[in-house]
């Protein structure tokens, strides 16, 4: 076999993250959720976009009675992106919504004061509301 020359053009890396939706999109689908259009929200937040995308998505796919898949993707992202990204705390948010959803109060209950010790300005009268709901609720 002959060797061919291979150019420095055809050594770019591949990228590891598709671009995905852009801010716009990303803004667009939170206009589409709060209309209840979550296919067509879940159609505009293709992969990538970080965790302020990937927790839409999980909401997107929560509405549509997709729940496991929800959780199951979600806290993968999270794992991936971890809590440098910019959308951490959106995930978290979603992520203690997924798990009550699924019945797994102490996990909705372990996200909820994760966040509040990490952020607690973020969502602070929604977030200690459910905090207390679910403390009454597992009888706490």
């Amino acid at each position: 076999g002959t060797l061919t020359e291979i150019s420095p053009d055809d050594m770019e890396p591949e990228p590891l993250e598709p671009d995905g939706p852009s801010e716009a999109d990303i803004e667009e689908a939170r206009g589409m959720i709060g209309l209840g259009m979550f296919q067509e929200a879940l159609d505009l937040l293709t992969s990538g976009g970080g965790l302020a995308a990937a927790a839409l998505r999980a909401r997107c796919l929560r509405e549509l009675g997709q729940t496991d898949d929800a959780l199951a993707s979600l806290e993968a992202e999270v794992e991936t992106f971890g809590e440098s990204d910019p959308g951490y705390n959106d995930a978290l948010y979603e992520l203690a919504d997924l798990n009550v959803r699924l019945g797994k109060q102490r996990n909705a209950l372990r996200y909820l004061r994760e966040l509040q010790d990490l952020a607690p300005d973020y969502r602070k009268d929604e977030v200690s509301a459910k905090t207390r709901a679910l403390m009454k609720l597992m009888g706490r």
